[in-house]
């Protein structure tokens, strides 16, 4: 994920939260599975397609938007990235 980051979509990674894969895999860790969630929005919302996702996102009833907004700004704001600097 933070290669895709760093590579694809040029932001840096800096501070960047890592999920904890073995914890996931092994303990089925909230926390560490919450984190690569929001990094896999953010990633979805910032790559080629962010268009069609946003349209898919916006189809979902409006807890739900909002629930993935809150996850996706959360990661752009410790970043300061805006969504739209693809």
């Amino acid at each position: 994920l933070t290669q895709y980051f760093a590579e694809v979509l040029q932001k840096p990674t800096s501070g960047l939260e890592v999920p904890d894969l073995q914890a996931i895999a092994k303990d089925r860790h909230v926390g560490a599975t919450l984190i690569m969630c929001r990094i896999t929005i953010a990633i979805a919302v910032q790559c080629e397609q962010n268009r069609e996702i946003i349209a898919r996102i916006q189809q979902l009833n409006e807890g739900d938007q909002h629930f993935l907004m809150k996850a996706i700004e959360q990661v752009c704001r410790l970043h300061m990235w805006s969504i739209h600097d693809h």
